[in-house]
């Protein structure tokens, strides 16, 4: 099988985590070639580490993997066996031409990071709005232009031409896709029709191996009560995870604290609104343990994302916004807090359960946690399902 992945093993993306996986056990599986599209995502974590003196380097390499990219287009094209992770930064120019060139029976399989299938923002959410958007699911793409969405990550005016060619394509089985679970195996059914092959395949990376091995086998357990916090947010500072609706939502509790791992904000800001520079392993994770209630409020229909899952593993209670098409929708009720998404009737849920303070009990999150773990096996899944004989196509070779 051959991988083509957009993205680099890079620890500050979560498909970048992803990608640090498949690197990790890809000599567990002798058949994979790993092909890199791109080194965009390995320059930008150079400059985050401040590694000035690499950075050309990096830009040299991004160069070279993109020569080399379309000068092996045709070869690619004929790989028996194909994989694309995150196609929006392989680039949707060469993905339209790789579905023209392709003119073997097997499908090209793509795994789902997020709703770039369907969304031109990736993030199929509309700032201002307390809820995922699904206008454009099922191909009505002129209210992408209404709603005035960019591209994103990559601004494209060829976005919208590759996802209808996308759609096409998914009908006639030139494409089949995985998805991470079965909320969004759903919408990509309700997206692309009931031709369309999607398979549940689940999702793992490093950093979730290295925390649930830490929660099994060192007795690790949240101690809520020594942080000086109600509530803590995780997640990106952006509308799409939820953090102005966050900061709304203080608004409405005044009488309770919440810390954000992150520089403020421009005012107006709630008094009881902290904000502090921490990620996962500079601080945001102890505060996370000690707090009695850990916001991760996304507001698109977010698959299996890492923020929330670490959260699981060790907050004491986790609070999120009920979007049906998420896969915080899948979590028990007795698991997970799940809140309105209007924000004042989210912060009177909010205060209650602060005030309540009854954590997720051990054996609830232990049972939850090992149900969870399937996912580790999650490409071997993967490579069973892309090396087993294919349906046939539907006629015609090219979109």
């Amino acid at each position: 099988m051959t991988i083509i992945s957009g993205i680099c093993p890079v620890e500050h993306l979560g498909a970048g985590r992803m990608v640090r996986w498949v690197e990790k056990k890809a000599p567990e599986f002798p058949n994979w070639k790993i092909v890199y599209a791109s080194n965009k995502s390995g320059a930008s974590a150079c400059l985050r580490k401040r590694h000035f003196i690499q950075f050309p380097f990096h830009i040299l390499r991004h160069i070279t993997r993109r020569a080399s990219l379309y000068r092996n287009l045709s070869s690619l094209a004929e790989e028996p066996h194909l994989l694309l992770l995150h196609f929006q930064e392989i680039g949707f120019d060469w993905c339209m031409r790789l579905l023209n060139r392709r003119s073997l029976t097997q499908p090209i399989w793509i795994y789902l990071f997020d709703s770039a299938f369907f969304c031109r923002k990736s993030y199929n959410h509309i700032e201002g709005e307390n809820s995922e958007c699904l206008r454009c699911l099922g191909g009505n793409f002129q209210e992408a232009n209404r709603a005035g969405c960019v591209s994103y990550p990559r601004k494209s005016k060829k976005n919208t031409p590759f996802l209808e060619a996308l759609h096409i394509a998914a009908t006639k089985k030139r494409v089949a896709f995985l998805a991470q679970n079965e909320a969004q195996k759903q919408l990509a059914m309700r997206h692309f029709g009931p031709e369309a092959t999607v398979e549940t395949v689940g999702l793992w990376t490093d950093d979730i191996e290295e925390l649930h091995h830490e929660c099994f086998n060192t007795g690790a357990v949240p101690h809520s009560g020594a942080s000086p916090f109600d509530v803590v947010f995780h997640g990106n500072p952006q509308a799409t995870k939820g953090f102005f609706w966050a900061i709304e939502v203080a608004r409405f509790a005044p009488h309770l604290s919440f810390l954000f791992p992150c520089r403020q904000p421009l005012p107006p800001v709630p008094s009881n609104c902290h904000f502090r520079e921490m990620r996962w392993n500079s601080g945001l994770s102890e505060i996370v343990r000690s707090t009695p209630l850990t916001l991760v409020p996304s507001l698109w229909s977010a698959p299996v994302e890492g923020s929330l899952i670490k959260t699981f593993m060790v907050s004491p209670r986790v609070a999120v916004v009920d979007v049906p098409s998420s896969f915080s929708s899948e979590f028990d009720g007795s698991l997970i807090l799940r809140l309105p998404q209007n924000p004042e009737a989210a912060a009177g849920a909010l205060s209650d359960a602060v005030r309540s303070h009854s954590p997720i009990s051990s054996a609830r999150r232990e049972s939850w946690l090992k149900a969870f773990s399937a996912n580790c096996h999650c490409l071997q899944t993967i490579d069973q399902i892309i090396e087993k004989e294919p349906d046939s196509p539907k006629p015609g070779s090219s979109i």
